[in-house]
């Protein structure tokens, strides 16, 4: 029973450290929740840029915080629609002139120039609609702006962070939430939920022969023991979209999952 308490307690801090990324993507999920679910129009203009892209519109769904692991589902969701959201939102953008080149990078993977054309027609309407929204809206729209847009590749990072690594821990929670599980699958499958936890940022050499209590120790996650920050996991995609980044923001993001994990 120790074992299993001792190895709960180090995937309980991985949900907990989350918190790290300073709620970049959970307040982003919570607005985009917000922004369509009570704006019909607004649906249906994101439906229709959806449907030009040939993409199935859902409405985000809610991210609840003591569901930690619906940030995984959503962060897929988030994903699936990325492109548009930023075509959705670009006419709320302040310099528009500083990111036009990437709107027209989405815009190019159209087939034809007529529905490049509707996009910027809706464009003109949603410039109207925000000169009439109420205070609270354009400051949750530039909120927004801020996460798609100022700060991108963060956001971009940590969703597909999210997409890479929470996989592992959404396999070892429903056999936690079945009704009577049975105690020894269940600690097997924490050991080895934590050690795949471990491995992904600490030299394989430090983890060998572990035993639950020893996985448990602060000596585990001492910097010795650490794998260089670009040796660390994040995920192909994640990965991919930080290689043309300059060296100090690379590591910038790197050493956030870093500490996420500390």
């Amino acid at each position: 029973m120790v074992t299993v308490v001792t190895t709960s307690t180090i995937l309980l801090k991985s949900f907990v450290n989350l918190s790290k990324f300073e709620h970049c993507v959970e307040r982003l999920f919570d607005d985009l929740h917000i922004d369509f679910k009570w704006s019909s129009e607004s649906r249906d203009l994101i439906a229709e840029l959806c449907f030009l892209f040939d993409l199935n519109y859902s409405v985000q769904p809610r991210f609840v915080p003591h569901r930690w692991l619906s940030a995984y589902d959503i962060a897929l969701a988030t994903l699936r629609l990325y492109d548009v959201y930023r075509l959705f939102y670009f006419p709320f953008v302040d310099n528009m002139s500083t990111y036009r080149k990437e709107i027209q990078a989405i815009m190019n993977k159209l087939p034809t120039t007529k529905p490049q054309l509707r996009v910027q027609s809706i464009f003109e309407i949603l410039k109207l609609k925000y000169k009439t929204m109420t205070k609270e809206g354009k400051s949750r729209k530039q909120r927004i702006v801020e996460r798609l847009f100022h700060n991108n590749v963060k956001t971009s990072f940590i969703l597909n962070f999210y997409a890479s690594a929470l996989p592992m821990l959404k396999q070892y929670v429903p056999l936690f939430q079945t009704q009577a599980p049975k105690i020894h699958k269940l600690h097997d499958a924490q050991v080895d939920t934590t050690r795949k936890l471990l491995a992904s940022s600490i030299k394989p050499e430090k983890l060998v022969d572990l035993n639950p209590k020893q996985m448990a120790s602060s000596d585990v996650g001492s910097v010795i023991n650490n794998l260089k920050l670009n040796q660390i996991f994040i995920g192909k995609q994640a990965r991919d979209l930080i290689k043309d980044c300059d060296e100090d923001h690379r590591n910038q993001l790197l050493i956030l999952v870093r500490v996420s994990r500390a």
